[in-house]
């Protein structure tokens, strides 16, 4: 069927989807994911970058590396469907469940098969975390931020960049949820060590400034 239909004719990538999925089921996760990157790669070339059909791609594409063991490849690739998937119908449809419910249980695999205080699991909170706080879930979304942050202070220098765009991801939360002066405390120190860490023309140094002097307005 490939060879019979034109390059870019839409089956082409139903058919690369369906050979992602055949290889998956085999056990050849490499190939799969080879399939599944060429259907996501015509999806966003001939529907675009927000078509629900790519959702379902990179949802498949998080399955196949949570089977590899690539827990960070899958809670990205988690990360992508579920943002179309909001976009597309909003945070209480089923596809938007789905897709938290597998990056909860992508992370709970992480958790066995890392330390507790590894970097990697830092990174896998601020990604769940991000989702949450997208989708108006502050309080989740705080917990994973918090959570994070934590990870980071175990296994990171104190003034390492990680640790100072947690803070503004905590203070960024705070903003949105009205409480001003937590904010200002986390965007403070997120300051301070960005000041230690990077030039003064540094973009994250520019940012942080301007979340202050946001904040400091809004409080005034």
């Amino acid at each position: 069927m490939l060879h019979e239909l034109p390059y870019d004719h839409p089956d082409i990538a139903i058919c690369y989807y369906a050979l992602g999925l055949v290889a998956s089921a085999k056990g050849d996760f490499d190939l799969s994911l080879e399939w599944h990157y060429k259907s996501a790669e015509m999806i966003t070339q001939e529907l675009g970058p927000n078509n629900p059909s790519l959702a379902n791609s990179y949802n498949s594409i998080g399955f196949v590396y949570r089977k590899k063991m690539n827990y960070n490849g899958a809670l990205e690739s988690y990360n992508k469907a579920l943002t179309i998937y909001q976009q597309t119908y909003g945070k209480d449809d089923p596809h938007v469940v789905e897709a938290l419910r597998c990056h909860q249980m992508a992370l709970n695999i992480f958790k066995k098969h890392r330390p507790s205080d590894n970097p990697e699991l830092g990174i896998a909170h601020n990604s769940i975390g991000s989702v949450y706080g997208s989708l108006g879930e502050y309080d989740l979304g705080l917990k994973h931020f918090h959570l994070s942050f934590k990870i980071y202070e175990k296994s990171l220098p104190p003034e390492h960049s990680h640790i100072a765009m947690m803070l503004e991801n905590i203070g960024l939360v705070y903003e949105d949820k009205h409480e001003l002066e937590q904010a200002f405390a986390f965007y403070t120190k997120a300051a301070t060590i960005f000041h230690h860490s990077l030039p003064l023309t540094h973009p994250r140094v520019v940012e942080i400034e301007r979340d202050i002097q946001r904040i400091l307005s809004d409080i005034n």
